[in-house]
């Protein structure tokens, strides 16, 4: 796969100091930047995360203090589906996802770990705010993007991928296409006010979108208006999964329509909402309802009129749909 624009990042330099017979254990050549620090007159080069591209291999480098110890490090990756590493320290990106590379003096407790994030595709705000939805396009209908800083206005999911965001990471409007799939972590979504009260979010039929640990927010400086959805699934979703993000700033956070799919929505935060959650299990035109089944609980509800609003005919459900720690409307 081609690395987008990928340039050196300065690593943060923590030290781990034991008692006079301590191990400090150093990784180095993190994305081309390495940072030092002296302490007890011993130089540590330190690395606590790094970046890598499926496929691409990089060796990183453990010394011990002191040196005369002679300990054997030992190497390991916590998760060898995402990444291995010999006992040379040389770690070979294998699929997408995260994992933990750690350095072990053998037969002590010390220990030095490397956070370690593999994606198909990286971008940079230096990429430009349309470098985004190029690698989804060259990526075609599969993949995954590590996305380091910046924001990107718009994307097109027609596929099934992967964004992870770093360092700030923003995407502005997310149209989700027929029979597409997004999972999104740990990044900001947020439309800027133009005048356009649109979803952040929007989903098509059979499509299937997850959240985890990001956060939504509608931009406006003046104050003056509020967006109509942070996510928007008008009918017949397969997933909708949220858990540990937060909404702010939305008329309705989630409004889902008819399904027969999942719904999880677990351990988020919604503030200023005139609904957080609705959900309208009818189908159009008949008494019949859809069968939805999955979660809405452990949420956290602040200053929102309604916390779940939850649309059935009440006769023919026969979905499993749990809604707890909420106060539940059910409009006729």
């Amino acid at each position: 796969m081609i690395n987008l624009g990928y340039a050196g990042r300065k690593i943060l330099v923590s030290v781990a100091v034991f008692l006079s017979f301590a191990v400090l254990l150093t990784f180095a050549s993190c994305s081309g930047m390495q940072s030092t620090v002296d302490v007890d007159k011993h130089v540590v080069i330190n690395c606590t995360f790094d970046y890598l591209v499926t496929g691409e291999s990089r060796r990183y480098f453990a010394k011990t203090s002191p040196a005369q110890a002679g300990y054997e490090i030992v190497w390991k990756s916590e998760n060898e589906d995402v990444a291995t590493v010999d006992d040379k320290g040389v770690v070979t990106a294998v699929a997408s996802g995260e994992t933990q590379i750690s350095a072990e003096a053998k037969n002590t407790p010390y220990k030095a770990k490397l956070k370690l994030t593999v994606a198909d595709m990286i971008v940079e705000e230096k990429d430009g705010p349309d470098a985004l939805q190029s690698a989804l396009d060259e990526l075609k209908n599969n993949g995954s993007v590590l996305v380091i800083g910046g924001y990107y206005p718009s994307l097109n999911i027609s596929g099934r991928f992967t964004i992870t965001g770093a360092e700030g990471a923003g995407i502005g409007d997310i149209k989700l296409r027929k029979d597409s799939a997004l999972f999104l972590y740990s990044t900001g979504v947020y439309a800027v006010a133009d005048g356009d009260e649109k979803a952040c979010v929007e989903m098509d039929e059979n499509s299937e979108f997850t959240a985890v640990n990001c956060a939504f927010s509608y931009i406006d400086p003046t104050g003056e208006k509020i967006s109509e959805h942070a996510v928007f699934a008008p009918s017949d979703a397969n997933r909708i999964y949220l858990r540990a993000c937060s909404f702010s700033g939305y008329k309705t956070c989630l409004k889902a329509g008819a399904t027969d799919g999942e719904i999880y929505v677990v351990n988020n935060d919604f503030s200023r909402a005139d609904t957080a959650v609705e959900v309208d299990l009818r189908v159009e035109g008949s008494t019949l309802d859809k069968n939805a089944y999955g979660r809405i609980g452990d949420n956290v509800y602040i200053s929102c009129g309604e916390c779940v609003k939850l649309y059935y005919n009440a006769h023919f459900y026969t979905g499993s749909l749990e809604i707890s720690d909420a106060d539940i409307s059910v409009p006729k």
